[in-house]
């Protein structure tokens, strides 16, 4: 069976983090291996904490499973500290065997409040972003790490271009919203390619993004193209959202 290895946060209640990735991985049949970089006290009452775990037990951590096992795909999430950053880059360009990355990285959170400071900010772009296979950022995530107001989506086709500048091989941009539909769009340093999906009027953006980003890393560990990776993301978000409604009695 294949594997995935995620570098992300811990958090208590299980919403976000390396619990829901894991959970994700195997719901698509993928074994899944975590490196812990934080932990979050968080829950659906707004409260919100994180501390970080120290740059060294993060080395530890990648080392000891790069040791025992062979990987199909790496997602990264959530981290905090500009060392444990520089940590994370450093330790996996000088690891052997490194396969796609992904990389979702959490920069604001359920307050709509920033967690990463600028400096922080400035690392996870310089040591993070250039391993990226594929960089998964929402609206939310863009403004809040390049200090802009996004007001229509005709405006992504130059914003993709800054991002994709930043090292990263693939861009994707999600919860992209018109009346109808919501959008993803993803950048290759060619082309836009447009991913349209129904608008479920989902509240809880980062906990989707934190699924379907694994999803798609599911995928890709499988050996499907980015492409159908990304539609197999949106079609597991669309049957977890449908089937979730089922369970509490919203739609039959």
């Amino acid at each position: 069976m294949r594997r995935a290895l995620t570098i992300s946060s811990a958090d208590c209640i299980g919403m976000v983090g390396i619990q829901k990735d894991m959970e994700t991985f195997i719901k698509s049949n993928i074994l899944c291996s975590s490196v812990t970089t934080s932990i979050i006290a968080q829950n659906k009452m707004s409260k919100f904490k994180i501390e970080g775990v120290s740059p060294e037990i993060i080395k530890s951590q990648i080392k000891a499973v790069f040791e025992e096992v062979d990987f199909s795909v790496i997602k990264i999430g959530t981290i905090v500290n500009t060392e444990a950053i520089k940590m994370v880059g450093k330790t996996l360009r000088r690891t052997r065997g490194i396969p796609n990355i992904v990389v979702n990285p959490q920069l604001i959170n359920i307050n709509g409040e920033s967690i990463l400071s600028s400096s922080e900010k400035k690392a996870l772009i310089k040591e993070i972003f250039p391993l990226a296979y594929l960089l998964i950022l929402s609206k939310k995530d863009i403004e809040e790490l390049l200090d802009i107001k996004i007001y229509d989506i005709n405006e992504i086709e130059d914003i993709v271009e800054k991002l994709k500048a930043l090292g990263p091989v693939n861009v994707l941009i999600r919860n992209l919203k018109s009346e109808d539909d919501e959008i993803d769009i993803l950048y290759d340093g060619e082309e836009l390619t447009y991913f349209k999906s129904e608008n479920l009027n989902i509240q809880d953006t980062y906990i989707v993004g934190e699924k379907m980003s694994a999803a798609i890393a599911a995928s890709i560990a499988k050996g499907f193209s980015l492409k159908t990776s990304i539609k197999s993301g949106k079609e597991y978000i669309e049957k977890e959202e449908k089937n979730t409604k089922r369970f509490i009695g919203i739609e039959s």
